[in-house]
């Protein structure tokens, strides 16, 4: 569920040619919504954050850029494809405004304790 503006998150890549499909849901037909960290956006689809303007970027790195360490992208796929929830990783401060990121963070931590507890102790 995207927040009142969210689907302005868009706007940000529509000047590019070609989107790359989200790292983690394969989605091809790429949609964010905002969270509360400035220029972050969320795939409507998985909601593994993505960094969409205003970032730092490194060399060679491009928007939108992946919010999360390239070592968890299997582990977010894997709790995707057997769940279908969102993971609820970006940065929300007003959970009340994401009743369904919430939930995934939820049910993400709770699945991950389960199913991979030597991340419960890393920083993702």
């Amino acid at each position: 569920m995207p927040q009142k503006y969210g689907y302005m998150a868009n706007r940000e890549n529509l000047m590019k040619d070609v989107l790359p499909p989200c790292l983690v849901c394969d989605d091809q037909r790429l949609s964010y919504s905002w969270t509360d960290y400035s220029g972050e956006g969320y795939c409507m689809r998985c909601g593994t954050p993505y960094q969409l303007k205003w970032g730092e970027l490194k060399d060679g790195e491009t928007y939108p850029r992946l919010n999360v360490r390239l070592n968890v992208v299997p582990v977010l796929r894997e709790f995707f494809e057997e769940t279908g929830k969102p993971n609820g990783l970006g940065r929300f401060v007003g959970w009340d405004q994401y009743p369904d990121q919430l939930e995934g963070r939820q049910a993400f931590n709770s699945w991950t304790q389960k199913n991979h507890p030597e991340l419960m102790e890393k920083d993702l």
